[in-house]
């Protein structure tokens, strides 16, 4: 189980990030097995709080707004200090990573 959530976690991250590159977003995506960060505003990894504490809420949140005009559940958690966290499940199929990874080239597109 562990060996398909980090497999699953290593093409989703980085297929990811290479949304936020490709439109030249300064968006960094990092995490570990089934849990993960978006952060905003940056482009290099986060290291410590305060390199979370940078964190660009504002284009964060026109993200998940289009997101979760996409129908995909995703969350801001605040208007300030480090952002939260996000993850998936092994009840996540590849339709549902396909499907969110279109909304997101969707949303950044329209940014």
């Amino acid at each position: 189980v562990y060996d398909r959530i980090n497999a699953t976690a290593t093409r989703f991250y980085a297929d990811l990030q290479g949304i936020f590159d490709r439109k030249n977003l300064p968006m960094v995506v990092q995490g570990r097995g089934a849990r993960f960060g978006i952060y905003a505003g940056r482009r290099e990894p986060v290291k410590t709080w305060s390199d979370a504490l940078g964190h660009d809420h504002a284009l964060h949140k026109q993200i998940v707004n289009g997101l979760v005009d996409r129908g995909i559940y995703f969350h801001a958690y605040n208007r300030q200090g480090a952002p939260g966290h996000a993850g998936f499940s092994t009840a996540h199929t590849a339709e549902d990573f396909a499907y969110t990874l279109n909304a997101f080239e969707d949303v950044v597109a329209s940014l």
